[in-house]
């Protein structure tokens, strides 16, 4: 990854470019892993947006098990799990996330209204029902 390629689905633009800088002069080799993540994350989005769910699936876990402190591949991997008949584990991986970072919660009715997750009350609730009280926003 060369220092100024943006990797926007975990830091603004600007934020990257120092996480880059720093990264570059201690720990250079994490350089390629997060390309690589970026680029699953990416090929993700654009699955996603084609809604194949189940394609978007095999791409969040894989940028998941690459960089598995990022809270935001957990959510989106729980969301194609979710919606590719893996409730059980999505619910657990929803749980993880929302303890982490409360922020995700109130995305999924918005998800649902944008047609990437199920327009249905119960599933919603049962997915919001995974949230963490006192969970850092």
């Amino acid at each position: 990854m060369l220092l100024g390629q943006p990797l926007g689905f975990v830091l603004p633009y600007a934020s990257k470019l120092l996480v880059d800088e720093v990264i570059a002069k201690h720990r250079a080799d994490l350089l390629p892993l997060l390309a690589a993540a970026a680029a699953a994350a990416t090929m993700f989005q654009a699955a996603i947006s084609a809604k194949q769910p189940d394609v978007a699936l095999k791409r969040y876990e894989q940028a998941m098990a690459m960089a598995p402190d990022v809270v935001e591949l957990q959510f989106w991997a729980a969301v194609s799990m979710y919606t590719n008949g893996r409730a059980r584990e999505a619910l657990a991986l929803f749980h993880r996330v929302f303890a982490h970072e409360a922020r995700w919660v109130p995305l999924i009715p918005r998800l649902a209204k944008a047609g990437l997750f199920p327009d249905d009350a119960r599933k919603i609730a049962e997915v919001q029902g995974q949230a963490v009280k006192g969970a850092t926003w």
